[in-house]
């Protein structure tokens, strides 16, 4: 303990102001935690330059008493107030979030907050007021929300602002255009119009991440008039008045994220610059016939190295008139696939498979499926049979494919056809990580799973570096005191049980021949306090011998410690004639045991192969 405190002692003995950077690298809830360490850390948590204030650090949603509800509420502007009035620092302040719901009843409170951030010029300010059950209802197209609370007019007055996220808070256009210095803007649950992003993409010369989310009124996101300088661009279930209509020059693009209703979807962008695209077409109503549209996006998105796909594109890819494989290889290297495996999806997904002819990593998160009943398959596709007769060998899968991991899997049939697949072709596989999905008091249903997915393990690999994980440890945690698993043997299949009856059936071999040739035993030194309990290690040493056969034993060599020397003077007294105990000294212990393991014993200097005297050794541990 003594020692434990000297360390922690040389860390508070830091100058101050190394402490207050290391408490602004942290979130802002475990900066406050670090108030408890000491008396020197005691206060310098209120000098953290990443400040957040959330209404559910001290709320919880679902509580519907509203007195508590009252009462937390009440508490949690009360932390805000004490801290804001002991705040340490007085210049910059990096960092400044704000998430507190109904805030037409805290106005004087937001208004102090924001005051507080800009006259500390932070650089980054983020505002929320939604309301937490507004994320219950986000696949909602007609869940619209008018801003709650206006931006405050002191704001566009401070124009080294970096980054600004506004949700469920209004803005006023074009005082927004004086922030010259954004470079990331992001608005949530507020009215917008397509003219005032066209004017922010054009005004903004610095903007590099634009983010919607469940923005509402826009006409459209129609920017090939302008080459814009965005680098990461987010539209996600955002309501188009007019069409679903995207068209976007970005050059400098690397990342693309779109959720919402497909239609005409154009995107612009370097193959050589663009990084990540995920695609989320799920919030369509109906299914419709987008093959060719679908192609066309993917074209112009080839150079992604990361790539999320959706139930949707699985189904709607095959419709067009690229029906085997797609005219262009993409650059994908981690392809991310939200999907059911249901039969109406896998010829879309064996058609994008077949296209990533560089994929490094294929992830499947299962239960993200959206299947629509009014699909047609273009021609019937038998998955089993494909999968059985290996009917064809995916360029990816046979040259790169390194790691395959299933979320939420179920074990179901297409899926461990699929793993059979990829085990039996995967020539460079090296992991395939199977995540089981967890079912709330159905244990019994997560053990069948599992036992389906064991099968894997006898499926004759093509990759002699390939590992498989099932990983089951969190549903099993969750079933709590009482449960009784099944045995790991029928976990593994018969996998381990076979491994088990064919060492017992050597064992059984070679204490046999052990009468014929004699057995050296060998006990190895201990480290966890066993090494100094002489009455622990006679006992432990006896059973060996007499299961040997106290005949058979030709010599039992031990450490040379205290505790092993009355060991062994215990076996002489009890059975063994004193030529038949070896006690080496320290300098020599090692070595023994090295050669042993080596498969030689030394003794009087001559070197015995162990197949003649000395081939069963036992070694206890």
């Amino acid at each position: 303990m003594a020692w434990i405190r000297r360390k922690a002692d040389k860390t508070s003995l830091l100058p101050e102001i190394v402490l207050i950077t290391i408490v602004s690298f942290l979130p802002f809830k475990e900066a406050v935690r670090t108030s408890i360490l000491s008396k020197r850390w005691s206060k310098i948590w209120l000098s953290t330059k990443n400040i957040e204030f959330n209404e559910l650090f001290f709320l919880n949603p679902p509580e519907t008493d509203a007195t508590k509800q009252l009462q937390r509420r009440t508490l949690f502007f009360d932390f805000i107030t004490h801290f804001m009035d002991n705040y340490r620092v007085i210049n910059t302040v990096d960092k400044f979030s704000l998430k507190v719901s109904n805030p037409e009843s805290c106005a004087d409170i937001i208004e102090r907050c924001v005051a507080f951030a800009t006259e500390r010029g932070v650089k980054e300010l983020r505002l929320d007021f939604s309301d937490p059950t507004w994320e219950e209802n986000e696949d909602d197209d007609n869940d619209h929300h008018d801003a709650l609370f206006q931006l405050p007019n002191h704001v566009y007055r401070h124009a080294s602002l970096e980054a600004l996220e506004l949700y469920a808070c209004g803005f006023a256009m074009p005082d927004m255009c004086n922030l010259v210095e954004l470079k990331d803007v992001s608005f949530g649950w507020i009215e917008m119009s397509t003219n005032t992003v066209k004017t922010l993409l054009s005004t903004l010369g610095k903007l590099e991440n634009l983010s919607m989310k469940k923005c509402w009124n826009l006409e459209h996101f129609d920017m090939r008039t302008q080459e814009v300088g965005l680098r990461r661009l987010v539209i996600d279930k955002c309501h188009f008045v007019i069409s679903d209509y995207v068209d976007l020059r970005a050059p400098n693009l690397k990342f693309l994220k779109y959720s919402g209703k497909l239609g005409i979807f154009e995107v612009k962008a370097l193959p050589e610059v663009v990084q990540e695209a995920q695609l989320d077409f799920t919030p369509m109503p109906k299914f419709e016939e987008y093959g060719d549209e679908l192609c066309q996006l993917l074209l112009d998105l080839s150079g992604v190295r990361v790539l999320t796909v959706c139930s949707f594109l699985l189904q709607a890819l095959p419709t067009g008139e690229e029906q085997m494989r797609m005219q262009h290889d993409m650059e994908v290297r981690h392809l991310l696939v939200n999907t059911d495996l249901d039969n109406q999806e896998l010829f879309g997904f064996v058609l994008l498979l077949s296209s990533c002819v560089y994929l490094e990593k294929l992830t499947l998160d299962i239960g993200q499926g959206k299947i629509y009943d009014e699909h047609v398959k273009p021609y019937p596709f038998d998955f089993a049979k494909f999968c059985c007769d290996q009917y064809a060998i995916f360029e990816c899968v046979k040259d790169n494919l390194k790691v395959v991991e299933i979320n939420g899997s179920r074990a179901s049939k297409n899926e461990l056809r699929l793993c059979f697949y990829l085990i039996q072709v995967g020539c460079v596989l090296e992991k395939l990580i199977i995540n089981l999905a967890k079912e709330e008091g159905n244990e019994m249903l997560e053990i069948e799973r599992h036992e389906r997915a064991s099968l894997l393990f006898d499926v004759p690999k093509a990759s002699k570096n390939l590992q498989i994980w099932i990983d089951m440890v969190d549903a099993v945690a969750q079933c709590g005191v009482g449960y009784k698993a099944a045995s790991y043997e029928k976990l593994r299949s018969t996998l381990l049980e076979k491994v088990k009856a064919d060492i017992h059936s050597d064992y059984k071999k070679y204490r046999d021949e052990g009468k014929e040739t004699g057995c050296t035993v060998l006990c190895d030194n201990w480290s966890d306090g066993h090494e100094d309990d002489s009455a622990y290690l006679f006992e432990l040493l006896e059973s060996v011998v007499l299961e040997v056969g106290v005949e058979n034993v030709v010599q039992v060599i031990i450490d040379a410690s205290a505790g092993y020397v009355c060991a062994g003077r215990l076996l002489i007294a009890r059975f063994l004639h004193p030529d038949k105990v070896v006690l080496p000294d320290k300098a020599t212990n090692f070595a023994v045991l090295i050669f042993c393991r080596l498969g030689l014993v030394v003794l009087g200097g001559e070197e015995l192969l162990l197949e003649k005297v000395f081939w069963h050794m036992w070694r206890c541990v």
